[in-house]
Order: C-alpha cells, then structure tokens, then sequence
C-alpha cells in the first residue's frame, strides 16, 4: 500500500509542475485591484510558485474589485506569455464598453460600481490563448503568465490607464488628456 501510495505521488508530481503568476507593475491609488486570483480550486498570490497541472490556464480565474468612487463601465485586462519567443505574446481582454472612442462598439455593457466584483475566467479565452501560445511553443508549457487590469473607463467618461488618469480632448475625438500622473510602486 505504500508503494501505491508512493507511486501515486511521484505520478502527480510529474503532471504537477510550478507556476506563476506575475504582473507587471503596481499603481499607487488604483481604481481596480484583483481581490482573488485562483487556479482551480486553491487561491494563489501574485509572483508566488504554486503546482498545477499542463491544462491550468484554462483554470485561472481572478475577482477584479471596483476601488473607486465611481462606476466602471469597461475593464481591460492584458495577459502576456513572456516564454514566447522571438517576442512575448499579448491576448487583451475587454469586458464592457470603452468610452469616447468608436472603435470598439460590440461589447455587452458593463456597470460595476464601487465595491463590485467582477469575476473573470481564463476558461472563457482559453482557445484565443491556446491559439496565441502555439505559434512558438506548446501551450502544456507554459510555466508562468503576466497578469494585468491595465485601464478602466468610468461612466463620468474619464479613463485610468497604467496609472495615470485621463479626461477626453473636447478638441480632438477619440483623443485623451492627462489629468493626473500614475504613481508605479516597487515590486513586493
């Protein structure tokens, strides 16, 4: 039984292997931060090794938290492979309807407002990421990914992108003005 036992275990490790979970900056006063990060059934922290199985991307899913005062009426969130070669892979994830630009027009509406959580899955763009990683490598290979809630539009029609704030150009259409500088902190 033992033996069983110690077999079992050695086959698990092998399909197991260590991941991660990075992101790529940390803005000081941000209107939006991840509130759960989960591969599967167990709750990871960003840039921290966790084992998980050739398939976890599919299992990635993550609660994105309203921080801000105001309503948030679309999110983008960029995920990169940086194991990619010769240049690392970039998907974007749009969820909701961007303001003061016309180029992204067929989205289901999103209002999430102070507090809210929106829940994301990895799942529901597994096949554009599958897709995405092959074009340089096995996408069973990926040990780690890059992470990013990197703007928000509000209903009020202002935008946070990487931290720094932004109003429309009531001159030019389509084009942004900075309100406020972002504030990128160290990495913990």
């Amino acid at each position: 039984a033992l033996c069983a036992a110690l077999l079992l275990a050695s086959a698990a490790s092998v399909n197991a292997q260590s991941k991660a979970i990075k992101r790529n900056a940390i803005y000081r006063d941000a209107p939006v931060e991840v509130a759960e990060l989960r591969v599967k059934d167990q709750t990871v922290a960003f840039d921290e090794a966790f084992e998980a199985g050739p398939e976890w991307l599919k299992d990635v899913s993550l609660k994105i938290r309203n921080s801000s005062e105001t309503n948030i009426v679309c999110i983008w969130v960029k995920v990169v492979f940086h194991e990619t070669t010769p240049h690392p892979s970039q998907h974007l994830i749009i969820v909701g309807q961007p303001t003061n630009t016309a180029s992204i027009r067929d989205r289901r509406p999103l209002e999430l407002k102070p507090g809210e959580v929106l829940r994301l899955s990895l799942a529901d763009e597994y096949k554009e990421l599958k897709t995405l990683v092959e074009h340089s490598m096995a996408v069973e290979s990926v040990s780690r990914l890059n992470l990013e809630v990197d703007r928000a539009y509000f209903d009020d029609g202002t935008m946070w992108d990487m931290g720094g704030t932004y109003r429309p150009d009531p001159e030019r259409p389509g084009k942004w003005i900075l309100v406020r500088q972002g504030v990128v902190l160290p990495p913990r």
